[in-house]
């Protein structure tokens, strides 16, 4: 009996790893089968969620790479906030000249403000009527704007960024208008004046304006890490590194680039002669940029806010390459902008 004692232990060492290697060999079938299954079979719901699109390259990327992501995220903004700053400008000033068109009143949009060649017998009615109708549209163009943000936010490509700047620039222009038309006396400005409110009505209106701009950034930040199209970028030690490069930076650069163009010379441009504009008549934008850093320091502010909160995103890493359609697109418009309306557009 006692000799039976090691064989036995032998035959029962044998059968485990006779087990394990049977164990191991049905694993590699399985892994076998399922690489040979089709992608869309092998891969799970929550898999193709957190998958990079990056064809023909790994599906991975790297934090060796945040530098690099930064850098081009950022060139990226940069030419969303231009052409942002573009699409939203338009329409509220063509909703003033309609109006104003119609009370016969001449209007000319410039590339700074709008301005009347009519001036004469003004009605209150018309005068409300005509400056009122940039925030209504503008408030207009966030509604719509907000909406769609959100619809891209599970897509891959450039809108998801480009409809945060959207957004962003419209609701500025709705409720941050207070500021920039009492300091350059035009748009909101002329509207308190027709509406015969007193300097401190005045004064509580922009402070109110800036508490919400303020308010609102709590939820902008939140949005902004939203925009990401790489895990690595939204870590929660990046978090505010990205917001630098993807909110911070493309403001002052998208700003000095405006105002850049608010200060060319075109006839010199053209012709090599000709004054240089004066920054005074472009105060009312220049506020209206200003305010962007008010909205920058609040996001950095409430960023402890979500320091715990984990994000899945739509990832795409052809996003985190520099989109140089998109930046020539800006910087073409941007010129031919200020071409277009130096003269003036009249209706």
């Amino acid at each position: 009996m006692f000799g039976l004692g090691p064989r036995s232990k032998k035959s029962s060492g044998g059968n485990h790893s006779g087990q394990r290697r049977r164990s191991k060999s049905r694993i590699n079938d399985r892994i076998d089968e399922d690489l040979n299954k089709p992608e869309d079979t092998r891969l799970g719901p929550d898999d193709k969620d957190r998958m990079v699109y990056n064809p023909g390259k790994s599906l991975k990327s790297s934090t060796k790479d945040i530098p690099y992501y930064l850098r081009n995220t950022s060139l990226n903004s940069f030419a969303f906030f231009v052409l942002s700053y573009l699409a939203v400008y338009f329409p509220g000033k063509i909703a003033s000249a309609v109006l104003a068109d119609l009370s016969n009143r001449g209007p000319v949009i410039f590339y700074h403000k709008i301005l009347f060649t009519n001036i004469t017998g003004w009605e209150s009615s018309d005068a409300i009527s005509i400056f009122s109708a940039p925030l209504v549209v503008n408030f207009i163009q966030f509604v719509l704007y907000f909406s769609l943000f959100h619809w891209t936010k599970q897509r891959e490509g450039p809108y998801r960024q480009f409809a945060f700047w959207l957004f962003l620039h419209s609701m500025m222009r709705a409720w941050g208008s207070v500021l920039p038309g009492i300091a350059a006396f035009e748009e909101f400005g002329y509207l308190a004046g027709w509406l015969y409110l007193n300097s401190s009505i005045v004064f509580g209106l922009s402070m109110v304006s800036i508490g919400v701009l303020f308010l609102l950034s709590s939820i902008w930040v939140l949005f902004a890490l939203e925009t990401s199209y790489s895990k690595h970028l939204v870590y929660k030690e990046e978090r505010l590194k990205y917001l630098h490069f993807f909110v911070g930076l493309p403001v002052l650069a998208g700003s000095l680039f405006i105002l850049l163009l608010h200060t060319l010379s075109v006839d010199f441009f053209l012709r090599g002669s000709g004054t240089m504009p004066r920054l005074g008549d472009s105060m009312h934008e220049m506020v209206y940029l200003a305010e962007f850093g008010i909205v920058y320091l609040a996001m950095m502010m409430f960023l402890p806010f979500y320091r715990e909160k984990e994000f899945i995103i739509v990832r795409d890493l052809r996003m985190l390459k520099p989109q140089r359609f998109w930046i020539l697109a800006a910087l073409g418009s941007g010129l031919a902008f200020r071409l277009f309306l130096d003269k003036g557009w009249f209706w």
